[in-house]
């Protein structure tokens, strides 16, 4: 078994620090790319376009998902966005890496973060879907299994316009992870083809940052009928607390059952790499964030918490932030005379689930 790792990074964080996070080793059996983020030098002076890429492809389906993802990359409104897309090239890369020889069973993990997982990773179903609809489907390929790992999605200011599904019915648009998903796979033969990590923050202070509506309706969705095999999560308190040990505020928590190692955890276990009980680690971790709310409720909350929690905390660029912070949240649930134990119960913030 083969397995090729393609992570998206969020605005403003390269790939060079997601490798390190991560800290992966790459083998014969274990092929890995991390693409910077909107906003890094890199990405910003990146002037190869997917027009240009030779990758001298080894499938009539990859060169069909090569023609539709550089469509994806004409339609896409703005320099930003379309610099996300034209970093699917790293993937074209990652398939080079299967030999049609001796590689039968491939598994493809796609994840990202923030705009890399609103823009990067759905762009990446959005052309594979796209290619199945012409008939470029993935039956008959080596690729047995494909691992989505979408951690907080936020599409930015703009929304997320740039998928080009226009031309789809409203009733597919309520929803359209999930029917993408679900016809990659009838059209394939590929029953079961696909599993999905939603990853979500707790909360994020700033309204401007709120999270992808795609993403929850097909949460939404999966927890009235469970189509896609989906694992939720929701751990910290500010946007990028799993991908960054400074946001994820590390004093609130005890020993290795905080957000960045929820992250790193998950993704060893996807790859089959040996790794802590997920269990066990999600357990503390949410054990850890509920208690902090009900101090927050109490007047005793943690101090690093209440000032990491409010947009100024974000430096000079607060000013262009609207939002309330935690503690003002908090209180104000439990001042309309909602009891404390309530807390425990869902709150949806800015499309995040404040309480399980």
């Amino acid at each position: 078994m083969k397995k090729l790792f393609l992570w998206y990074s969020g605005t403003g964080t390269t790939a060079e620090h997601m490798r390190n996070f991560f800290n992966i080793t790459a083998s014969d059996t274990i092929k890995i790319a991390y693409v910077d983020g909107l906003g890094t030098e890199n990405n910003r002076t990146e002037s190869q376009t997917l027009s240009n890429n030779q990758t001298g492809s080894w499938t009539e389906w990859l060169m069909g998902f090569f023609r539709k993802t550089e469509l994806l990359h004409d339609q896409a409104y703005g320099y930003k966005e379309k610099h996300q897309l034209a970093q699917l090239e790293h993937y074209f890369k990652l398939l080079e890496e299967i030999d049609p020889e001796k590689d039968n069973h491939v598994e493809l993990i796609i994840g990202g973060h923030s705009r890399g997982a609103a823009a990067g990773v759905l762009g990446f179903i959005t052309a594979l879907y796209s290619c199945c609809k012409e008939g470029n489907t993935l039956e008959g390929s080596p690729i047995k299994k494909i691992r989505i790992l979408g951690v907080d999605p936020v599409p930015g200011t703009k929304g997320n316009d740039l998928l080009g599904l226009e031309s789809e019915t409203a009733e597919f648009k309520k929803n359209p992870i999930l029917n993408m998903l679900n016809f990659i796979e009838s059209s394939s033969k590929k029953e079961d083809l696909f599993s999905v990590i939603y990853y979500a923050a707790r909360f994020d202070a700033r309204n401007e940052f709120k999270a992808d509506d795609y993403w929850l309706n097909f949460y939404k969705s999966q927890l009235l009928n469970k189509q896609i095999d989906t694992e939720f999560y929701v751990g910290g308190f500010r946007h990028s607390a799993m991908v960054f040990e400074d946001d994820e505020i590390s004093s609130l928590y005890n020993g290795n059952a905080r957000p960045t190692a929820l992250m790193k955890e998950l993704v060893k276990r996807e790859l089959g790499l040996p790794c802590a009980n997920i269990v066990t680690l999600y357990n503390g971790l949410t054990a850890t964030e509920l208690t902090a709310l009900s101090n927050l409720a109490n007047d005793t909350g943690n101090t690093t918490l209440i000032n990491r929690t409010n947009k100024s905390s974000y430096g000079s660029a607060s000013v262009v932030y609207t939002g309330s912070s935690l503690q003002e949240i908090v209180k104000k649930i439990t001042a309309n005379g909602t009891k404390k134990s309530e807390l425990n119960k869902v709150n949806l913030i800015n499309n995040r689930y404040l309480t399980l």
